[in-house]
């Protein structure tokens, strides 16, 4: 016997629920990325070494 293959509203809502997880675990890493920063003083005197660096050559950072 044949398996029958998902109907395509099935397929939509099980690939809205992996994008959806997907966002929610980036949402995540971000989070906690940005933590691992606040506690951090090595990261936070690395980044205003970088900025401080960015700044002398004119280019501009994206902070998001």
């Amino acid at each position: 016997m044949i398996a029958e293959e998902p109907k395509k509203e099935d397929r939509h809502k099980q690939a809205i629920a992996i994008v959806k997880q997907m966002v929610a675990n980036k949402k995540a890493a971000e989070k906690e990325a940005i933590e691992n920063y606040k506690n951090n003083p090595a990261k936070q005197a690395l980044v205003a070494e970088l900025d401080r660096k960015n700044a002398e050559r004119g280019t501009p950072i994206a902070r998001l």
